[in-house]
């Protein structure tokens, strides 16, 4: 709570670390004075702050300004505490404090009410009130106490009291209790994020992995900055005694209904269930399996790896996280939920279900399926012309099943994906030299999780989640989908007889020249981008339009070593 003068030193704590504060309330908050010196007096202050810095001035408050009752005055007037007189320094200083007000109250996320008096001469009514407005905080209230003077606290305290109570009592809890499913790239960097800001996290792992995070903690890999974090909870098993107020599951497809039903005693009456999974069906089976509970659908963009048990690597800065109700989860929840991963260091924004898993899943069937068959990182898929205009085919039949899903791409954290639809929809060698201008950094070394699958020869993958989805809701509608089908042909392939693998490691482009439709070098493909360009308008609305698109090129985060 902020009185006066204290209100922009409110406003500065709480835009420096939001997640601190479940709620914040201002009361006659000194934002911008009534009150003020003559000229003189400014020039003496001037002057002071420079040669006595330490020299005090009398506010140019009265006692009668803060109440008209007698009782409260004479406290007042005898209070040892009250700030009669302050330092020209501070004074001079003052104006830069106003300013950083400015800056940092769109920072500003918690639950915030705001108290104003009606016969106020202390402070700027309608200053407050613009600087309040500037909030962040999607949930604010404001109260003019009528015929009231400054301190409300004596003018009416039983108002006041009832206030406060009810609105600290209404704010949504900002640190919750979390069950994360997978301890994998995805599962364990969500994980350590959110413990390391406080809340509540039990991470279900294997029992390698739950013996070597209980032991020296979880180790996060930030832009080679690295973190250990001790404060949560790795269990081999799940609890059978509690619930949760989040099960997130952070596994790969093909484990989802297995996990679900270890899990199922978490799942309390009031508990989120959320799928960080790529692919489109892991909501469909958790609203199954989960009948009445709230579903969240989410996506993490960015490239994650667990290369050893307890070890969680993130490659590049971009990305965050996009996230939705899938099933009965309300605008104010999703909001709280997105402030909750903004303050744990992850962009966050918020919108439709469809269209942000299939937002997610369009950039993940583009290359995922070719970097773990090819073995090449992103960076050297788009060094070769060939490969990388067997992604934009891929691409392009994934975009028109979208469409008739009645859907159009949206923005994710760190990939304009409607921007992206534009580029594919170049001829292919214009579309190329762009993404080899665009994407830049570490993110080109990054691989896909697929081939992670492979790679460690888990004989199974999430094919049938990606350009699998892509086939089947082309097959739907009676589209074509030869590039989809193909993908998932070799991928299934491969892992069910790894010695194949080395074919296609030793010679990249046998995957080329095997799929199918093919016309044969780069000029070709451009010729076949050209004559699809202009059926890419990723704006057009109705059957056929574009409703998501993913990015995970390489671990861009979906499954990314999630377990």
């Amino acid at each position: 709570m902020t009185l006066s003068w204290g209100g922009r030193l409110g406003v500065l704590l709480a835009g420096r670390d939001p997640d601190f504060f479940d709620s914040v309330s201002f009361m006659t908050p000194g934002f911008k004075p009534r009150v003020g010196y003559s000229l003189k007096t400014k020039w003496r202050i001037h002057q002071a702050s420079w040669r006595t810095p330490h020299q005090l001035f009398d506010l140019p408050i009265e006692p009668a300004m803060f109440t008209g009752l007698p009782e409260a005055l004479e406290f007042i007037r005898n209070d040892s505490l009250r700030t009669s007189s302050v330092p020209a320094r501070f004074l001079r200083d003052t104006p830069i404090l106003a300013r950083l007000v400015r800056k940092l109250a769109p920072a500003v996320t918690s639950p915030a009410a705001l108290y104003l008096a009606e016969k106020e001469e202390i402070i700027d009514v309608r200053g407050a009130r613009r600087i309040f407005r500037r909030l962040g905080s999607r949930i604010k209230r404001e109260r003019l106490f009528h015929g009231a003077r400054h301190a409300l606290v004596f003018e009416r305290p039983e108002e006041l009291a009832r206030e406060l109570a009810d609105h600290f009592s209404s704010a949504p809890r900002r640190k919750l209790s979390w069950l994360v499913v997978g301890a994998g790239g995805v599962g364990g960097y969500l994980a350590g994020k959110l413990a390391a800001r406080g809340h509540e996290v039990d991470l279900l792992a294997r029992k390698a992995q739950a013996e070597r995070i209980n032991s020296g903690g979880l180790i996060l890999t930030e832009t080679e900055r690295e973190r250990v974090v001790k404060d949560l909870r790795a269990l081999a098993e799940p609890p059978v005694d509690r619930s949760y107020d989040v099960v997130l599951f952070a596994v790969k497809g093909f484990d989802t209904a297995e996990a679900a039903g270890r899990v199922s005693a978490c799942v309390g009456a009031n508990t989120i269930v959320a799928s960080f999974q790529n692919g489109m069906a892991n909501e469909d089976l958790l609203a199954e399996l989960f009948p009445g509970r709230r579903i969240l659908a989410g996506a993490i963009c960015a490239y994650l790896s667990s290369p050893e048990p307890g070890v969680v690597e993130r490659v590049g800065t971009k990305g965050g996280v996009a996230l939705s109700s899938y099933r009965g989860i309300s605008e104010e929840e999703l909001g709280s939920l997105a402030d909750i991963f903004r303050a744990a260091g992850l962009p966050a924004v918020t919108g439709v279900a469809v269209s942000i898993k299939w937002s997610k899943l369009l950039l993940n069937v583009s290359f995922n399926a070719i970097s773990a068959i090819s073995n090449l990182t992103v960076g050297e898929i788009l060094a070769n012309g060939d490969l990388f205009s067997l992604g934009v085919r891929a691409f392009r039949e994934a975009l028109a099943a979208a469409r008739t899903a009645g859907g159009r791409p949206v923005g994710l954290p760190g990939y304009p994906v409607p921007i992206f639809c534009r580029l594919m929809s170049m001829p292919v060698w214009i579309a190329r030299r762009l993404a080899l201008v665009s994407m830049r950094g570490p993110e080109r070394a990054g691989r896909s999780s697929m081939w992670q699958d492979l790679n460690r020869g888990r004989g199974r993958t999430e094919i049938e989640n990606l350009n699998g989805a892509v086939v089947a809701a082309a097959e739907r509608a009676g589209l074509s989908c030869p590039v989809n089908r193909y993908l998932v042909e070799v991928v299934e392939k491969l892992a069910d007889s790894p010695g194949e693998w080395e074919r296609y490691k030793a010679d990249p482009m046998l995957l080329v020249r095997e799929s199918p439709g093919v016309q044969g070098g780069e000029a070709g493909k451009a010729e076949t981008a050209a004559s699809g360009a202009a059926d890419l308008n990723p704006d057009r609305s109705g059957p056929g339009n574009p409703e998501d698109s993913s990015p995970e090129k390489g671990n861009t985060g979906g499954s990314g070593g999630a377990e």
